[in-house]
């Protein structure tokens, strides 16, 4: 039965089977997960415009999260597979757009679109180079202007774009883990602000090691979010 649900996502007794140990995260699991970063990110931004809280909080970046079936799809039908997932967002106006990828039906990743660094950005824990992805992603970026924009400020330059394919995202050491790895990258990634700015990768929050503690807390927070 149903275990959990947020408008845009729902979990069954089943999808949270697969945070039980050595399961592999299926796309319900991820979804859901990624559905309440994006909500927990929005409130933090509402927060902002409370003038008491404005000082402490103000910096978060913007973030929009795409879901596990935006870059699948996006690579199999091209832009127009996609065009319009974005008919509420403007992806122009954020500081940060997040991605899980599937790759190949056997390994989570997930990349980065960052509009405040001029970068897209590449974070696998298996650490594995992925020039496909950066190309499919420039592309993306590039069609998405002049569909949306029109032109209406010229043409969108991404010469100046850097590819950054971090070397100190954790690591992981099996075979399973890596959908849970996926996961708390994007959640640490959400979690950027003014003192992100700086071009050095800030200190991870996770490893290996706390792999069975975080599956734990996925199936925690799942179960207890509204």
């Amino acid at each position: 039965g149903k275990i959990a649900s947020i408008p845009g996502a729902g979990v069954e007794s089943h999808d949270i089977q697969k945070l039980s140990p050595r399961q592999w995260l299926n796309d319900e699991v991820i979804n859901f997960y990624l559905k309440m970063i994006e909500r927990r990110t929005q409130r933090t931004k509402d927060l902002e415009l409370i003038a008491d809280v404005k000082k402490r909080w103000n910096g978060i970046w913007n973030v929009h999260v795409f879901n596990t079936f935006f870059y699948e799809k996006l690579v199999k039908q091209g832009y127009a597979g996609v065009r319009q997932w974005t008919r509420k967002v403007d992806i122009f106006t954020k500081d940060l757009i997040l991605l899980p990828i599937n790759l190949g039906q056997a390994h989570w990743v997930c990349a980065a679109i960052n509009m405040r660094k001029l970068r897209f950005e590449y974070y696998d824990s298996m650490h594995s180079y992925n020039r496909k992805a950066f190309d499919v992603l420039s592309d993306y970026v590039h069609n998405e202007y002049n569909d949306k924009k029109k032109g209406e400020f010229g043409q969108l330059d991404l010469s100046g774009w850097k590819r950054y394919f971090s070397q100190q995202s954790p690591i992981q050491a099996n075979g399973f883990d890596c959908g849970v790895f996926a996961s708390m990258t994007i959640e640490q990634l959400s979690r950027r602000n003014d003192e992100s700015d700086a071009e050095e990768e800030e200190e991870w929050n996770f490893s290996q090691d706390d792999m069975p503690y975080l599956r734990k807390r996925m199936v925690y927070e799942i179960a207890t979010t509204n």
